[in-house]
């Protein structure tokens, strides 16, 4: 299967064979019984429970939900480096920076205000 759908086929065999045990997983109290119990009961699946779990596997679309997942990962990671502590000068920096192409951006507009009325009365 892993060749047929690549390394995804794996978190769909998980998804499938925890959904299907939902009930008898969330009996347990705590992690370690839980780890056990999928240690050492699902290798102990029926034909019928492993077809059935092949079947459920072939029918899933995690594909989109998967990259999205991505995506989200990717922006929580920049928010993280973003938000990362800087020192006093590295701060300092960076808000003399922004001020600086905030003052840049406010001359440029108002040289475009001051142009546009002449180009209206040129029409």
């Amino acid at each position: 299967m892993i060749f047929l759908q690549g390394s995804e086929v794996i978190f769909k065999v998980a998804l499938s064979l925890l959904g299907s045990h939902k009930p008898l997983i969330l009996q347990h109290e705590n992690l370690e019984t839980i780890v056990d119990f999928i240690k050492n009961t699902l290798p102990n699946l029926g034909l019928v429970q492993m077809e059935k779990t092949i079947n459920q596997v072939f029918e899933m679309d995690i594909a989109k939900q998967l990259q999205a997942y991505e995506v989200e990962y990717h922006v929580l990671q920049e928010e993280l480096i973003d938000s990362s502590p800087l020192s006093d000068n590295q701060r300092m920096d960076k808000l003399e920076k922004t001020n600086s192409s905030l003052r840049k951006q406010n001359l440029d507009l108002l040289e475009q205000l001051q142009v546009e009325p002449i180009c209206k009365a040129a029409s």
